[in-house]
């Protein structure tokens, strides 16, 4: 067959992989159809590659594919578009590149077997017994956690790696090159038209329009680590600031102080220049005001979570909270270091006893996140009344964990720290805020 007819033979199947694409998934258009498609002969032996600019295609074996499996060459177009998403092709080079390669299609693999209707194939049941023994050992499903967890050379991840053209589903070899590779473009109708240029930027504005959150199927939430996806990017800030977002941990109190706000300055000050010392009315003293009395913040401690942002952050929110005069008195605060169980416990009561606690304190640790034993715990102290007031949990962490199937009967929120943090799919009892950490927590 000559290569022209290859080429328009190709075109046509092209033409209705990404077609379908689209009516499956009408809110990824942008992403499927963003790429124009080069027609190449590729000497790797995949029939697609990318380098998040467009898409090479070797005619001769994607008529091949399409001719043995049809849904697999759909697949294979998918998989190749949550790369860009995912911004893979645009990551800083790894040492180990084959660890980062198959990282990379784990992390894929894993986002896509989780649409609900996705277009299964042959071998996805092997796929998804190997994807899920390797976010349960790397304890998140971000390519970055999976290929560290590669390098461990576990057994699971020996086994895993005999079987990586399992998960191979395009080449990589035009990541991070500046060079796109040479070829004739046959087919470009289909592509919407963007800045060829600041590829990765591009990506990062497409990742802004695709509600993701909404593409995963919801598993039963708890059961494994990290069942929804959503994906990493630029989020949104809050409009809030983190003193307004701890307050609404705070409950209504009757506190003895003067209350401004009730007091009759014009009656007391006339009748203390009449009377001589004598004022007309006594100022209140009580008044209501918003207190916090029992508090839990828990310390992710898993190895994502670095020792001075964990001291930056309790330094910042203790601030915050006995400076705005928050706590009643007594002071009743829990601080829970926890990776994967519980690994230290310490309560508060006082502004001494927590600088001596940040004095002495070591982060205990580094090891997976599961955020159940905190929940548990908390519980524990419920049913033991050590609680006279609870008003909630402050979770920090990077939010790639297990959370409980149940929801809390408690305020949770979760806080992430970082400019350019990657906030996971949380449950939907779950509040949160992002803390900048350029210049220091703010």
């Amino acid at each position: 067959m000559k290569n022209d007819r290859k080429e328009e033979i190709a075109g046509h199947i092209l033409d209705y992989v990404r077609d379908r694409l689209v009516i499956f998934m009408p809110y990824f258009n942008r992403a499927v159809l963003l790429m124009p498609v080069i027609f190449e002969e590729n000497p790797e032996g995949v029939p697609l590659r990318t380098d998040g600019d467009s898409v090479y295609a070797d005619p001769g074996q994607v008529i091949a594919v399409f001719d043995r499996e049809q849904d697999a060459l759909t697949r294979m177009y998918l998989h190749l578009v949550f790369h860009c998403v995912l911004l893979h092709p645009f990551h800083p080079e790894e040492q180990n590149r084959e660890d980062w390669d198959l990282a990379c299609d784990l992390a894929v693999e894993k986002t896509v077997l989780e649409l609900e209707g996705v277009f299964r194939i042959s071998g996805d049941e092997e796929r998804e017994l190997y994807i899920r023994q390797a976010v349960e050992e790397a304890g998140s499903e971000s390519a970055e956690r999976i290929c560290h967890w590669l390098k461990t050379r576990s057994e699971t991840a020996g086994e895993v790696r005999k079987r990586t053209a399992l998960f191979a589903m395009d080449g990589h070899s035009l990541w991070l090159t500046a060079d796109s590779g040479k070829g004739r473009i046959v087919y470009t109708g289909k592509s919407a038209p963007d800045d060829p240029g600041r590829t990765a930027e591009k990506w990062l504005r497409v990742q802004q329009t695709v509600k993701v959150s909404g593409l995963s199927h919801q598993k039963s939430m708890g059961d494994e680590a990290g069942t929804g996806i959503r994906l990493p990017g630029r989020p949104d800030r809050d409009t809030y600031d983190y003193t307004e977002f701890l307050m609404r941990f705070a409950a209504p109190y009757e506190v003895v102080e003067v209350n401004p706000e009730e007091f009759d300055y014009i009656c007391y000050l006339y009748g203390l220049s009449l009377y001589e010392n004598m004022p007309l009315i006594e100022p209140l003293e009580y008044r209501d005001a918003r207190r916090i009395r029992d508090f839990v913040i828990a310390i992710d401690t898993s190895g994502s979570c670095q020792g001075h942002v964990v001291k930056n952050f309790l330094n910042k929110t203790w601030s915050i909270l006995k400076n705005s005069r928050a706590f009643t008195q007594p002071m009743n605060i829990y601080l829970i270091q926890c990776d994967c169980e519980i690994q230290s416990e310490v309560t508060v009561r006082t502004d001494e006893e927590f600088t001596e606690y940040m004095e002495n304190i070591e982060i205990r640790g580094a090891g997976g996140t599961d955020f159940r034993p905190v929940f548990r715990r908390i519980d524990e102290l419920i049913r033991d009344g050590a609680f006279h007031d609870f008003r909630g949990l402050l979770y920090f962490t990077d939010g790639y964990g297990r959370f409980p199937e149940l929801r809390p009967s408690y305020r949770t929120a979760f806080a992430f720290v970082g400019d350019r943090v990657k906030v996971p799919e949380l449950p939907y009892w779950a509040e949160h805020i992002i803390l900048r950490d350029s210049g220091g927590i703010s």
